[in-house]
């Protein structure tokens, strides 16, 4: 069974809460990275996505430089260990409708895994975390016409 240290970043993308959204696109860009973690003191608080920055630039037309990664960053994402086999850790994307999560250990961030690190390891494992996700995205889309 391969296990998520196997297949994980290990080198996540971190920032401080207090960091601007200027600087987290550019850390994003920079290091070609779909999401960023906030980490305060080796803890991780949260995570702050490319999809994040859009949101709040189309919505609020807000200056970049002014907001905050904590007032944008999700804090209730779904974490996963660094032993857990990555068809646990597929399901998990599955069941929390995610494409990425922080890995921790004993607290302390140790890197992200992401549908792209499933696609390298096992592509038939993220090709299902990919048509189940659309599936229910289009269950949810019914239900709201």
């Amino acid at each position: 069974m391969i296990k998520v240290q196997e297949v994980m970043k290990k080198r996540a993308t971190s920032l401080s809460p207090s960091a601007s959204l200027q600087e987290v696109a550019k850390k994003i860009i920079d290091c070609e990275a779909g999401v960023v973690t906030v980490c305060d003191k080796g803890k991780l608080r949260g995570i702050v996505t490319k999809e994040n920055i859009v949101s709040t630039i189309a919505t609020n037309a807000c200056d970049l430089r002014n907001q905050k990664a904590v007032s944008v960053m999700k804090n209730n994402v779904p974490k996963i260990s660094p032993g857990v086999d990555i068809t646990e850790a597929a399901k998990l994307m599955v069941n929390h409708n995610v494409q990425c999560m922080p890995v921790v250990q004993n607290g302390k961030l140790m890197g992200v895994l992401t549908l792209e690190d499933l696609l390298t390891e096992s592509p038939a494992l993220a090709v299902i975390v990919m048509t189940k996700q659309y599936e229910s995205k289009n269950r949810r889309v019914a239900k709201a016409a």
